[in-house]
Formats: C-alpha cells, sequence, structure tokens
C-alpha cells in the first residue's frame, strides 16, 4: 500500500474528490450505473462540496448513508439534511437518493422498506 501525504487538508479532500469521481465513472461506464454509500456528520462536508461539482453521468449514481438517526429528514440531527445540502447540489443533484430513515415507520419498518428499495431488480 503506498502511503500519500498532504500539504493541507483542502489539497486531500480535491484528491479525494478526484478518486471517487473517478471510480464512480468506471462503474458507470461498466455496469452503466453505480452507487455511492457515505458516512453522515460534519467530517464528510468539504468533500461534498467538492465532489457535488464533479463532471460526471450523476444520473446514473445511486447516493445513500452508512448512518442515520432515527429522526425526520427536516430535523438538524439528520444527516439527510447534510447530503442534500453539500452533496445533491450542482451536478450531483441529477443523483437518486435513498434515505434511510422512512417516515411514518418505526426502523423495524423502516428497514424493511430499505432492504426493498436497495435490492437487484
Amino acid at each position: 500500500m503506498q502511503l500519500t501525504s498532504y500539504e493541507t487538508a483542502s489539497e486531500m479532500m480535491q484528491s479525494l474528490s478526484a478518486q471517487i469521481a473517478s471510480e464512480l465513472s468506471a462503474a458507470i461506464a461498466l455496469r452503466g450505473r453505480a452507487c455511492l454509500a457515505v458516512p453522515g456528520g460534519s467530517t464528510p462536508g468539504p468533500l461534498f462540496d467538492l465532489l457535488s461539482q464533479a463532471v460526471l453521468d450523476w444520473a446514473n449514481v445511486t447516493v445513500m448513508l452508512t448512518d442515520e438517526r432515527w429522526v425526520p429528514t427536516d430535523s438538524p440531527r439528520s444527516n439527510t439534511g447534510l447530503i442534500k445540502n453539500r452533496l445533491l447540489v450542482n451536478s450531483a443533484s441529477a443523483a437518486r437518493y435513498i434515505a434511510l430513515y422512512a417516515p411514518g415507520l418505526d426502523h423495524v419498518g423502516g428497514a424493511r422498506a430499505l432492504s426493498q428499495q436497495v435490492a437487484p431488480n
């Protein structure tokens, strides 16, 4: 494994954004679509800002969270708000988003609904 060091966090985020965009483009070229699972919290926000501007076929990208609090999506504690405000904007607004939280369901029902959304066709 090769280690890469960066002078600044901004430089690291730019490199990571370019790498993710490249891998998404390669997956789309190979399979016609790609999935991007991302964490919540404030740490990935700067990465999302950069990635949202990447030029790629966002209409064939599905985005979902790896973690979420079981709160409505308009709650300040919801990671969905972060994704919608910082990643699913600019070029990335064409991406499909699968939310982990399902209004009107408890976490068990929500897990079932989510399983149906992500099951292969």
